[in-house]
């Protein structure tokens, strides 16, 4: 088996054939289908269910809702392919996605594409920046700062594929979806700790579709609290500097969105120690001067600091 494609599904009756067929419809052979429904409360289920009567490469399987990290975790476990890839359940695939990453992956552990972001009336944009390569990486810490900080290698996992072995070695699995907010970003996170060579493939192959309504869309104070747990549990080695930095920047572009006190945020012990070991990294001193103002000052220059300097790094990501 070379590959084994894993969709959690959740309540989404409207999106999922279209899901499922750009998958099916894959040029590169020696495919299984793993769908885990998440528990579904629509007619979900009952469509999936109708294409693995079909489709002898398609299995379904239906749990309790648990998020979209332990779903995950259910397919690598069942899963029998050499690499693993990751499709969500209201996105879509080229039907040469596969074949290409396959091809070019060679003895690499994780090869990732490009991405279209179709928005509102069909409207298309390139998720990452462009760039083609073979990465070996020596030295890890440099490569989160050059290349997983600046969003070269995206923090999702639906554009890639991924060796089997070098997950099952390196024990990497989802995080609970109760505890975390982003598990996509957490698992990258700990496959970047392992990594040993990339390969970059400079074609739109993966098809995100943005709802107003949909997880990754949503903010909350939870949300922001689930990130400071996340980044909580992955900053205790030597990366921990690079990624306290990272951590500091992902919450605070998410604060932005907020109008409302969240003063609260920023007085957690959990945020306040991320922006003291952002400090150690290696920031250009303009960056040392921000992280400095939200430890020292308090109410509204906080947040003023926070949308002004923040809010231009979100507003750049929307463009």
């Amino acid at each position: 088996m070379k590959l084994s494609v894993i969709i959690p599904v959740y309540n989404n009756e409207t999106t999922i054939v279209r899901c499922i067929e750009s998958v099916i419809n894959q040029t590169l052979d020696g495919i299984e289908i793993i769908v885990i429904d998440d528990g579904s409360t629509d007619n979900s289920y009952n469509i999936v269910s109708e294409y693995s009567n079909k489709y002898s490469n398609l299995r379904v399987v239906k749990s309790k809702h648990q998020g979209q990290g332990l779903s995950r975790n259910i397919g690598l476990q069942m899963a029998k392919g050499e690499y693993i890839g990751f499709v969500d359940g209201d996105d879509a695939i080229s039907d040469v996605m596969y074949e290409r990453l396959y091809q070019k992956i060679g003895d690499a552990d994780i090869c990732q594409c490009n991405a279209w972001v179709v928005q509102s009336h069909n409207e298309h944009k390139a998720e990452l920046k462009r760039f083609e390569g073979e990465i070996e990486v020596k030295d890890r810490v440099k490569y989160m700062n050059e290349f997983f900080f600046t969003y070269i290698h995206s923090h999702g996992c639906c554009n890639k594929i991924y060796r089997k072995s070098f997950l099952d070695v390196n024990n990497i699995q989802f995080a609970d979806n109760a505890k975390v907010h982003s598990e996509d970003l957490y698992f990258n996170i700990l496959a970047v700790k392992k990594l040993n060579k990339i390969v970059f493939v400079d074609e739109m192959l993966y098809y995100y579709y943005q709802y107003k309504d949909s997880h990754s869309r949503s903010f909350s104070i939870e949300k922001v609290r689930k990130l400071c747990s996340l980044f909580d549990m992955v900053t205790n080695d030597e990366f921990k500097y690079i990624l306290a930095r990272l951590g500091v920047m992902n919450i605070c572009i998410n604060l932005t969105e907020f109008n409302c006190n969240y003063s609260e945020i920023l007085s957690r012990k959990d945020f306040r120690r991320l922006i003291k070991l952002s400090l150690k990294a290696p920031e250009a001193f303009y960056q040392r001067i921000v992280l400095i103002r939200l430890l020292v000052f308090k109410g509204k220059i906080r947040i003023w600091i926070i949308k002004k300097y923040y809010g231009r790094f979100r507003r750049e990501n929307e463009k």
